[in-house]
């Protein structure tokens, strides 16, 4: 997790930041209006003025009860303002901060007690992650941290984790990665070091290698190599295309060109779920010369148990490899909990 910030400045001046932050881009639409309700109403006691010059009208009491950090800023004595910008035209104490105007009111919306927004968006999780690290407001951690794990940004969640150091989260988007070709190279990787980016390449071409030899010859009993071999050629099935030996097994040629197909696929994409669609099978089957109708069809009804089974022996192949996080700072013996926020 970042280091721990330096303690409040005693005025409301703007503090500067004394640690690395991450990265960012900016997240708010130029369309967007801030503040917007209830940051905009005549009875609050203090305002934040965001990085942009919008200025937040908020209660004390929430901020104290929200953050520690702001609890001991408004605890300290107030000097006198000594220029405009520290006092609003109400008379209001006005505090300037360096979070942009999206991450103020996304921030804020978690701490007071109405609906949470709901953050889908890398950059925005990001935003509001480092305020509310910065104020130590452990119950919007917790709401970003749900928020990472259901991003669709594998690539970006697994930055950020590996920057918290939140290991559950980084495994879970190294995983997610799997289903996708690695690179090319995406911004949110230059977040990370040289040592963590080539530990999640090596993950990658481990998992990629271990999956494209299951299809070399999915063991099993006969009863599971069923799907794959002709069920006609004990039975005099004379199509000259329809099986071959391969390994003292007689596979079944459209088996045979579906490895064909397949192999390239998942040494890019070790989780690619396309190689199970039916059109992908009944391409292979059609591309497959000399296949007996026979093989066509069993090979087509049997098509569900036999994808049930083949992603059984890859989920389980799968879970026997680790990625290893190191060199992120990440034992691999560490278990952090949702407990912790």
């Amino acid at each position: 997790m970042f280091p721990a910030f330096l303690p409040p400045e005693a005025t409301f001046a703007s503090r500067p930041h004394s640690t690395p932050q991450l990265p960012m881009s900016a997240s708010a639409s130029s369309s967007s209006v801030f503040p917007s309700a209830p940051f905009d109403g005549e009875h609050a006691d203090i305002i934040l003025r965001s990085a942009q010059g919008d200025d937040f009208r908020v209660y004390k009491v929430i901020l104290r009860e929200a953050s520690p950090v702001f609890r001991d800023m408004l605890a300290l004595p107030q000097p006198k303002p000594q220029r405009r910008s520290e006092i609003n035209d109400d008379g209001l104490p006005t505090i300037t901060v360096t979070e942009s105007s999206r991450a103020l009111d996304n921030l804020l919306r978690i701490c007071y007690p109405i609906p949470s927004p709901e953050i889908t968006d890398i950059r925005e999780i990001e935003e509001v992650l480092e305020a509310a690290l910065k104020y130590d407001v452990k119950l919007a951690i917790g709401e970003m941290r749900r928020a990472l794990k259901g991003c669709c940004n594998a690539v970006g969640v697994f930055a950020v984790a590996c920057l918290l150091k939140w290991e559950d989260e980084a495994r879970q988007a190294a995983y997610e990665l799997l289903k996708e070709p690695f690179g090319p190279f995406h911004p949110s990787l230059g977040r990370i070091s040289a040592a963590v980016y080539h530990g999640l390449f090596e993950y990658h071409q481990k998992v990629s290698k271990k999956v494209a030899a299951l299809f070399d010859d999915p063991l099993g009993t006969d009863k599971a190599r069923s799907p794959f071999t002709c069920p006609a050629q004990h039975r005099g099935c004379s199509a000259t295309g329809c099986y071959d030996k391969n390994k003292n097994i007689t596979w079944s040629a459209w088996w045979l060109e579906y490895v064909r197909n397949v192999r390239a696929r998942v040494l890019e994409a070790p989780l690619c779920e396309d190689i199970y669609d039916p059109a992908f099978i009944l391409q292979c089957v059609a591309d497959a010369s000399g296949v007996c109708y026979t093989c066509k069809t069993d090979g087509l009804k049997k098509w569900l148990e036999a994808t049930r089974y083949l992603k059984a022996m890859r989920d389980h192949s799968v879970s026997k490899i680790t990625i290893d996080l190191s060199s992120a700072g990440i034992p691999l013996t560490q278990k952090e909990t949702w407990d912790d926020y």
